[in-house]
């Protein structure tokens, strides 16, 4: 994502890293519980709202939270696994970007507001995509 494009977001609401990440891990808790395409779609959405909060703090000071970084590795090791098993892709090989990648770039775009809707139209997309792949095959 684009350090220069952080720089010109206005930001439209003021987010919580603590409070998103204690979101983030309710989701995980509920899927552990009870895996769901619900509970990824809002584990995935929490963590997009934290990368978000951690690229428009490096856009602004050039220093990025280690804190942060830390968890965010462990957060998308587990949206990985359980992408994994919801049988969900994770990469669209064919147009190049994560899941991650688009639920990011709908977050600096439009904030919150429609973001488990978009996460699920982009998983869609990306099944659609896979599935044409292995037609060709």
């Amino acid at each position: 994502m684009s350090l220069l494009r952080a720089t010109r977001i206005e930001d439209r609401e003021t987010y919580s890293p603590d409070m998103i990440k204690g979101h983030f891990i309710n989701h995980v808790t509920t899927y552990s519980v009870e895996p769901s395409r619900t509970a990824l779609v809002g584990a995935i959405g929490e963590y997009s709202l934290y990368a978000y909060c951690y690229i428009k703090e490096m856009a602004r000071t050039f220093d990025g939270n280690s804190k942060m970084k830390e968890s965010m590795t462990a957060m998308n090791s587990i949206l990985a696994e359980m992408c994994s098993e919801q049988e969900v892709p994770y990469y669209d090989p064919k147009e190049g970007y994560t899941i991650i990648d688009k639920a990011l770039e709908y977050v600096m775009e439009y904030g919150e507001t429609g973001l488990d809707e978009a996460i699920d139209n982009t998983i869609d997309t990306m099944v659609d995509n896979l599935k044409e792949d292995l037609e060709e095959v």
